[in-house]
């Protein structure tokens, strides 16, 4: 994972010259960068751009790289939200949620899909979808609304890239949250497993709100993500921002739609060892070709349901 940065960037100290970069070229240049599975060539100097930006400017950014994309013949696979908790928010420099949008036909596997990771830095988050059953979310003022409204979620492993040149991006500098939010919020791949039907669970809103969260790799060994839905919003605050978002761009949630809630967790940390040290487990994350495959489950209410990544 990569340190999030805030504010401006001083880049004299890291040996890197900042290359030239202007925001008129920015849908381009990531669009490119996606489609060749590669990066912004010239990440730290759009970091620079970007940071200088609101929130609301980055998102404008991120609809443009959106519209290229789709102009380019990626059409809209799922939308997600990212840092949709306000007490979280502040550690990434942040005013509001992160939006954005998965593209393309080979965006999403099914359940024990193998992604391709070409040499891409992805990213593994826990993650979990909801499915619009009605146009009628955008009438939805209340997480109880809004259940209404979803027709199934669904377990999910999201597979984000943020598209920066890893050269670049050195120690103690890192991504910035303007950036993410610039690259659609990484939106990338993702496998989706099994789904439930809101209408089989008459309490689904509390079920979600007490969901249990669990990962197990290769070896069987697991790793806890979210052991109770303690956070001060319900995940399904998400399909309200997503409705939210959409309505400022002039759109709208169709039935059928996704929604990626965006990550339960980090990545887990290995248990501390014998000296009490422990640290961020590799087998969840540095994702390459030959990657064992990664399983999470979910608990919700008296259902399980479970979601299998492979890697090649």
């Amino acid at each position: 994972m990569y340190r999030i940065i805030f504010g401006p960037i001083c880049l004299l100290w890291s040996g890197i010259a900042l290359a030239d970069c202007d925001m008129e070229n920015w849908a381009r240049d990531a669009a490119d960068a996606w489609e060749n599975s590669g990066v912004v060539e010239e990440t730290l100097c759009y970091i620079e751009l970007l940071n200088a930006m609101d929130l609301e400017t980055a998102q404008e950014y991120g609809r443009q790289y959106d519209e290229e994309l789709e102009r380019r013949g990626h059409p809209v696979a799922a939308y997600k939200i990212g840092i949709h908790l306000p007490s979280v928010q502040p550690r990434f420099g942040l005013s509001g949620p992160l939006f954005g949008v998965l593209h393309g036909e080979g965006a999403l596997f099914e359940d024990n899909g193998e992604v391709p990771v070409q040499g891409q830095a992805l990213n593994l988050e826990p993650d979990f979808l909801l499915r619009v059953g009605s146009e009628r979310i955008h009438e939805a003022t209340t997480i109880e609304e809004a259940a209404q409204h979803i027709e199934a979620v669904c377990a999910f492993i999201e597979l984000p890239v943020f598209l920066n040149n890893r050269e670049q991006v050195e120690p103690g500098v890192g991504l910035s949250a303007h950036f993410m939010q610039a690259t659609s919020a990484g939106g990338r791949y993702g496998v989706v497993g099994d789904c439930l039907n809101t209408a089989d669970d008459p309490n689904i809103v509390e079920s979600l709100r007490t969901m249990r969260v669990v990962g197990t790799d290769h070896t069987g060994t697991e790793q806890s993500f979210k052991d109770q839905q303690t956070d001060e919003l319900h995940l399904l605050v998400t399909a309200l921002m997503a409705a939210d978002f959409l309505e400022r761009r002039g759109q709208s949630l169709q039935p059928g739609d996704l929604i990626s809630v965006g990550a339960l967790a980090g990545n887990p940390r290995r248990a501390p060892d014998a000296a009490g040290a422990g640290g961020q487990d590799p087998e969840w994350s540095n994702l390459h070709a030959d990657s064992p495959a990664k399983h999470v489950t979910y608990y919700i209410g008296d259902r399980i349901l479970t979601v299998t990544a492979n890697f090649r």
